[in-house]
């Protein structure tokens, strides 16, 4: 029996030892960080606070992380300018509003190194969220926004035909797109709803209007006098036909989402303790988040 009971030990320590070293190689063979990481059970999220953003998962973005571990997402925080090695085992990425240095907030955020890190990484396979709002963040993430055919000017985006900002079905005014799919059902009265300023975006040929604007939108885009710090700017109006609030397509082996408004996935109190963003009642802005997350996680591409 002794002599048994030892076989029976020695077979599970063996056991264990295997199932251990299997993912230390496989790790150690990948190390391509332009290579997207093999699908997990619980897919991986990085979310970035190296570049001066405004939001945080322990601050305004506490209830959008809670909201993703409840789906089963595994996610990590970024402290630092991206590296190769930032995104390994990585499958999506998250920036919300990045700005430039204390001195220049519109400024880049961004190198060019880095904008070219990630657009790799999403090219081989890898997925991204961007979220701005408009300037100085919008200004600030063009750059990135642009490395995936997406303009944005971090203008302030109004649309006489839905004063109030809200998608929805029975407006017309949400494409059709899975996103879509799981965040407003057919008919459905219930919208996504954008809180505060929002700025639109150009839509790449291939991509999904996920949140459509109206024909009658206008942008209004800040123009500062050039060579004169701290000078008066002007706002110029221009037309935002043809744009969205947010958009959905694939780049290359990846897939790409961008929203052009912050506060309509955080779950907040105004002053006056209305309830502000995912927690405001008859939306679905919590459903628009879990679509886009499950959309860019997907396994199967």
């Amino acid at each position: 029996m002794y002599w048994l009971s030892s076989v029976r030990i020695s077979l599970v320590f063996m056991a264990v030892s295997l199932n251990l070293e299997l993912p230390t190689c496989a790790v150690r063979h990948e190390s391509d960080a332009s290579k997207r990481a093999p699908q997990r059970a619980r897919p991986t999220v990085l979310f970035d606070e190296g570049h001066r953003n405004k939001f945080s998962l322990k601050g305004g973005y506490a209830a959008f992380g809670h909201a993703l571990r409840n789906e089963g997402f595994a996610i990590s925080v970024n402290k630092r300018e991206f590296a190769l090695r930032s995104l390994e085992n990585i499958d999506v990425l998250i920036v919300v509003d990045a700005r430039g240095p204390e001195n220049c907030e519109h400024c880049a955020a961004f190198s060019d190194e880095e904008v070219e890190i990630i657009g790799s990484w999403v090219d081989h396979g890898g997925s991204i969220l961007l979220v701005a709002h408009p300037r100085p963040y919008g200004t600030a993430m063009a750059g990135l926004a642009e490395r995936f055919g997406v303009e944005m000017e971090g203008a302030i985006t109004h649309d006489p035909a839905n004063l109030d900002m809200t998608f929805s079905t029975n407006r017309g005014n949400v494409g059709n797109h899975p996103i879509m799919s799981k965040a407003v059902a057919e008919g459905d009265a219930a919208s996504i709803r954008v809180f505060g300023f929002g700025q639109s975006m150009s839509v790449p040929k291939g991509a999904t209007a996920l949140l459509k604007l109206s024909d009658t939108a206008v942008d209004s885009v800040r123009k500062d006098v050039e060579g004169v710090p701290g000078a008066d700017f002007d706002w110029i109006e221009q037309a935002a036909r043809g744009r969205a609030m947010a958009v959905a397509f694939t780049f290359g082996s990846g897939r790409v989402v961008m929203v052009g408004n912050a506060d309509m996935l955080t779950a907040r109190h105004t002053k006056e303790f209305e309830p502000f963003g995912m927690n405001a009642p008859s939306n679905r802005n919590r459903e628009f988040l879990i679509g886009i997350m499950r959309w860019l996680a997907e396994p199967d591409r």
